[in-house]
């Protein structure tokens, strides 16, 4: 009885154990478990940048190779390749309308770059370099140093805290949506390889339902690293 009880628990728990892992999978979960946004870049000393990058790191490995491993997915699913020309998807591309609609096409590349090279940005290197050239012309003076290096931090921290709340702000703004949007995303997709599947004849694989929600998940990660730039602790 103790035997069959134990092969029971253990076949249960392997159970659980598998359906946890597949639920992982979802682009929904890992947008539950995304990385805090490091709102106190400004503060943040080189240790904690450096704990910070390696956890976005590892994440952003994570969902590139869930995303890699969809290339071999798509080859099988095409793989069954076989038009009708007959086939009825007038009630999927009704769904996939309305799916459309629950999604923003805002692009938020051209807002960041413009958050991170700002003329502010310019004003800083500007400064930087007259710091620069002033420690070189000190000859090392060690007094002299100390002074301008002191003088490059502030100028650091100056540009932070006027130019990172507005990139803070876009990956609050891009994360909301994100949150809001990824079933979305993935029901559209899924429509649509429903679509192609009648009418095309893929295999299905929901799993390819995925990849337009990992890409924007990988894209809003990549972001958050380049919010490190801003800290004057990135040295």
């Amino acid at each position: 009885m103790r035997i069959i009880l134990k092969s029971i628990m253990t076949f249960l728990l392997l159970s659980i154990s598998a359906h946890l892992l597949d639920a992982q999978d979802k682009p929904s979960d890992f947008v539950n478990r995304l990385p805090e946004i490091l709102t106190s870049v400004c503060a943040a000393s080189s240790a904690e940048l450096d704990t910070y990058s390696e956890k976005l790191e590892a994440f952003i490995k994570t969902v590139q190779t869930k995303l890699e491993s969809l290339a071999p997915l798509k080859i099988k699913s095409q793989s069954g390749m076989k038009i009708n020309t007959n086939a009825n998807i007038s009630e999927l591309e009704r769904q996939l309308q309305k799916a459309g609609k629950m999604i923003s096409n805002t692009d938020y590349t051209e807002k960041f770059d413009k958050a991170l090279h700002s003329d502010a940005e310019k004003r800083m290197n500007q400064k930087i370099d007259e710091l620069t050239k002033r420690m070189v012309a000190s000859g090392g003076d060690p007094g002299e140093v100390k002074k301008l290096l002191a003088e490059m931090k502030q100028v650091r921290i100056d540009y932070c805290k006027t130019s990172s709340p507005q990139y803070i702000q876009l990956l609050m703004e891009q994360r909301a949506i994100l949150e809001k949007e990824i079933t979305s995303i993935v029901t559209a997709d899924d429509l649509m390889q429903q679509i192609n599947c009648r009418t095309l004849g893929y295999i299905y694989l929901r799993e390819l339902s995925y990849e337009r929600a990992y890409i924007r998940i990988v894209d809003h990660l990549n972001h958050m690293v380049l919010l490190l730039i801003f800290s004057p602790g990135n040295e």
